[in-house]
């Protein structure tokens, strides 16, 4: 009888050592560390249920706030966290352009919002130097993966624009760095197409800014 009860508190302890090794760990970016079972993953929502809670209850949560999964096999999945685009997907930045057409320049201030680390959109306010004031929206182009590491990335993009009565296109071709701590910075050549007449100009624009954690 003995021994059968030391067998049995073998084998439950052993049963137990193996469900605390196995479990998984989500630390979030809050700094929050749960013992959980992932259940499911897709592009932008993780589901999983809580160790310590036995009544199979299933929580969702926004991959944006999680900083990392530590797997009970101890395979550790940063969730895109690794792509600075995904990290710090918010940003302003102040630029400077120079149009070669008529040797003009502006100054910009520019807000943008990666959606996906791939999609950059934005809104710009820039005014000239004895010009007008002109805004432009839309959208660029990261050429990276969900999982890419690289902090510098090629773009392009469109954005629409509108400056006294006159309705324009902006086709960018240019390069972006962000670095360890937000640091955002890019150079691109821009081709400017006139909807509203017959006209096109070339303009170099050199933009410094920060991104920032969702």
């Amino acid at each position: 009888m003995k021994t059968t009860r030391q067998l049995i508190l073998i084998v439950s302890t052993v049963f137990v050592a193996q469900n605390l090794v196995a479990q998984d760990k989500l630390y979030t970016k809050t700094n929050q560390v749960l013992n959980v079972e992932i259940i499911e993953q897709t592009d932008n929502l993780l589901k999983y249920r809580l160790s310590d809670y036995n009544d199979g209850t299933t929580f969702t949560i926004n991959k944006r706030k999680v900083a990392k999964i530590e797997y009970g096999n101890g395979l550790i999945d940063m969730v895109g966290n690794e792509n600075p685009r995904k990290k710090r997907p918010i940003g302003i930045s102040a630029s400077f352009a120079h149009l070669f057409s008529d040797e003009s320049n502006y100054i910009a201030a520019t807000m943008g919002y990666f959606i996906i680390p791939q999609i950059d959109l934005q809104i710009n306010l820039a005014t000239g130097f004895w010009r007008g004031t002109y805004v432009t929206a839309g959208g660029k182009f990261h050429l990276n993966s969900n999982y890419s590491k690289n902090r510098t990335t090629p773009f392009s993009g469109f954005l629409l624009g509108y400056e006294s009565g006159n309705t324009f296109l902006d086709i960018p071709f240019g390069v972006n760095f962000i670095g360890n701590k937000g640091l955002s910075l890019s150079l691109s050549l821009n081709e400017r197409i006139f909807l509203t007449e017959v006209n096109h100009t070339t303009f170099l624009e050199l933009s410094a800014g920060w991104k920032f954690d969702w």
